[in-house]
């Protein structure tokens, strides 16, 4: 895990009683309705953490590296103000998500997640996250419900619940790219997509029949803006 506890690695004291619990990541809500191959995929790349309260599960301004599902134990997400000043905003707990909205959208973590009591999380890494994600519509379907309540306040995330598909998400930050950098590399975008390159070439392949882009050795050159704007 990226974060920089690293005594998330040990195994929890004896001491440790917890309360409810997900026996299995499959217990979780946002995988109800989701494949049994979607299911066994996450499951398999899952990890478990252990943090003590008071820890930091992930913080604000990190790169979004995983997603994390809590297994048992309390989180409270918290941002730092520009002041300093700390903002609690919510409590979450046992099945809920967290860290999937910067893996979806490509941006820096906007909170922070503190173990409200001693608590273990299920960690899967934003690769293995994201292909299951792209290949099973119940997944998105159901992400979307979580993350609804959260994006009604912020434009930018609103934007990323627009492009929750991976050729939205291509697209979205193809356009993003090709204004700001000189070229455009398959290995950035597919990883601000949140997409397996094989997956993300084959968007690149259908945009490029379509004389959107050219995919030359230097890189994706978009061909026509306008274009992409009404494929975004």
């Amino acid at each position: 895990m990226s974060t920089d506890n690293q005594e998330t690695s040990t195994p929890p004291p004896e001491s440790f009683e917890p309360e409810f619990e997900l026996r299995t990541l499959e217990e979780a809500p946002f995988l109800v309705g989701a494949s049994e191959r979607s299911k066994k995929d996450l499951e398999a790349a899952a990890k478990v953490q252990y943090f003590e309260a008071g820890m930091d599960v992930v913080k604000q301004g990190d790169l979004p590296t995983e997603v994390i599902v809590i297994k048992r134990g309390e989180v409270r997400i918290y941002v730092l103000e520009p002041d300093g000043v700390r903002r609690d905003i919510r409590t979450m707990g046992p099945g809920q998500i967290l860290g999937e909205l910067g893996v979806l959208g490509g941006h820096r973590r906007t909170a922070s997640a503190e173990a409200l009591s001693d608590a273990e999380v299920w960690v899967v890494e934003r690769d293995a996250f994201a292909e299951v994600y792209s290949s099973d519509p119940q997944i998105t379907i159901e992400i979307a419900k979580v993350m609804a309540p959260y994006i009604l306040e912020d434009d930018e995330l609103a934007m990323d619940v627009l492009a929750l598909n991976l050729r939205g998400r291509v697209v979205k930050r193809l356009q993003e790219l090709s204004m700001s950098e000189s070229a455009v590399t398959l290995p950035r975008l597919a990883t601000l997509s949140g997409g397996p390159q094989s997956d993300v070439i084959g968007i690149l392949e259908q945009l490029q029949r379509e004389g959107v882009i050219e995919v030359t050795g230097g890189g994706i050159n978009v061909l026509d803006q306008g274009l992409l704007e009404r494929f975004a």
